[in-house]
């Protein structure tokens, strides 16, 4: 899928796709691992109140684990420092924005005390692992190929789709070692 999206975007003269990064913030309560999400601020350009996870672009030098690091700080003030890096999921196209996000995997010792930067986050949260398994679901597109997987969890008041979906649904699906079905 992402060479698709590649080769399209050079067709159609549109602008070359830029690098992303997004932490999957993971902490253990009460027996359940748990990840942080937002909700994008309404007043963003681009995909504005959707949910998400802390990250966004890297800057020119800056490495995946440095961006995400930081964009976790600055949206919902992650202590960096509080951060142990484990690794990364494979990088994630964009279906409509002009990026590609790399996941990067951090653990957090305790629950984060999660303070919303309001131009960019309007509400800062945290699900357990084992409730997103338990909403998910599929549906087959054929856009923008043929017979794509697209991946959807249906919280509570939420539906989180796209690239946030496709990353979790990684997490999940090599955490569990198996494909999920619904």
């Amino acid at each position: 899928m992402a060479r698709a999206l590649l080769d399209d975007r050079r067709r159609e003269g549109q602008p070359p796709i830029s690098p992303a990064a997004a932490l999957l913030a993971l902490f253990e309560e009460c027996g359940d691992a748990r990840v942080v999400l937002i909700r994008r601020a309404i007043a963003l350009p681009t995909h504005p109140g959707e949910i998400a996870l802390p990250g966004g672009k890297v800057d020119p030098g800056e490495s995946m684990v440095d961006a995400a690091l930081r964009e976790a700080s600055e949206e919902v003030g992650i202590v960096p420092a509080a951060v142990e890096v484990v690794g990364w999921l494979d990088p994630v196209v964009g279906g409509t924005s002009a990026s590609v996000a790399t996941p990067i995997v951090g653990l957090l010792g305790e629950r984060p005390r999660l303070v919303a930067a309001p131009a960019e986050v309007e509400a800062a949260f945290d699900v357990a692992l084992s409730d997103l398994m338990a909403v998910y679901r599929e549906e087959r597109w054929d856009i923008p190929v043929p017979d794509l997987a697209m991946h959807f969890f249906e919280l509570p008041e939420d539906t989180v789709w796209g690239m946030t979906a496709r990353i979790l649904y990684q997490l999940l699906a090599d955490l569990t070692a198996r494909k999920l079905s619904r």
